[in-house]
């Protein structure tokens, strides 16, 4: 949490705000927090009860926050590049129509000390229409990270942002703000989302497993109120969600790949049976 929040004051825009929302943590973050209380752009916040992930999301968004943009970066990430702020708030400058700006990531594995970086294959900064962003990332072209996406702070309020309660309200929100303007694509890696075993995630049951599932068909009835046709771009997801549930199914034992398969077949048969018969071009988008 203290690197999270030195990486977030180290950016070298100078006009931010850095609020930590302390969930009702039991631990020792608030003393750990008070030598940044003389920085006038740190807040501390302790809620009165505890939010939940999505619940304490929310209310940092909609209660706390008093930006035109917003960053979020969770207790156990932090930030890389300190100009990434400064970088993106110039880009907007030039952009009306922007809703996001987004970078690449570093995904860390602690436990074998080796990183990956989620990188879109655009070739350098650009800006590209939300709609044909989205459509990337379903063809494996492009990704966005909550870590490393910025996006409209009102924008994010109006479409109700966080709505979801599953492991991927983030990405449900992010996919959906897109579909409201243009996205800044900035080739820097921007953070580092550590894998350290105790993630969200990562630690999850079954059944939050497959409720998550419910992403793709959330953004596609969405985007049939702005009358935008995202069925295809909704089955290829979906297609690549079973994939990545199937192969951390595996890697736990062969037992739970069986009852995980299982699962899928009985929910989502005919994109079930496609993503096997099609799994070496699915499994490339993981």
């Amino acid at each position: 949490i203290e690197q999270a929040v030195e990486s977030a004051l180290a950016q070298t825009y100078p006009l931010i705000e850095v609020i930590v929302a302390d969930d009702c943590y039991t631990g020792s973050t608030e003393s750990l927090l008070k030598k940044f209380t003389a920085d006038p752009r740190f807040r501390y916040s302790k809620n009165e009860k505890n939010l939940g992930r999505v619940g304490n999301y929310r209310h940092l968004l909609y209660k706390l926050a008093t930006g035109d943009w917003y960053l979020n970066v969770d207790g156990d990430d932090f930030l890389k590049d300190p100009s990434f702020i400064k970088t993106a708030v110039e880009m907007i400058a030039t952009n009306n129509n922007l809703v996001a700006v987004a970078a690449d990531c570093e995904r860390f594995d602690e436990k074998n000390n080796s990183g990956i970086i989620y990188s879109s294959y655009y070739c350098d900064t650009q800006v590209i229409a939300g709609i044909d962003y989205l459509k990337d990332i379903a063809e494996g072209r492009a990704q966005v990270n909550h870590l490393t996406t910025m996006y409209k702070r009102q924008t994010a309020v109006d479409i109700d942002f966080y709505r979801m309660d599953i492991l991927s309200s983030d990405f449900e929100s992010i996919y959906r703000i897109l579909l409201h303007g243009s996205v800044g694509y900035l080739k820097t890696v921007a953070g580092r989302w550590r894998k350290h075993g105790k993630n969200t995630v990562l630690v999850k049951s079954r059944k939050d497993a497959l409720r998550n599932f419910m992403l793709p068909h959330s953004v596609y009835k969405y985007g049939q109120k702005l009358n935008i046709d995202l069925k295809p771009w909704r089955n290829k997801i979906l297609k690549t969600m079973i994939a990545a549930f199937l192969v951390e199914s595996k890697k736990q034992s062969y037992r739970q790949l069986f009852i995980s398969l299982l699962c899928c077949l009985f929910t989502f048969p005919l994109a079930t049976f496609k993503t096997i018969f099609n799994a070496k071009a699915v499994l490339k988008h993981i």
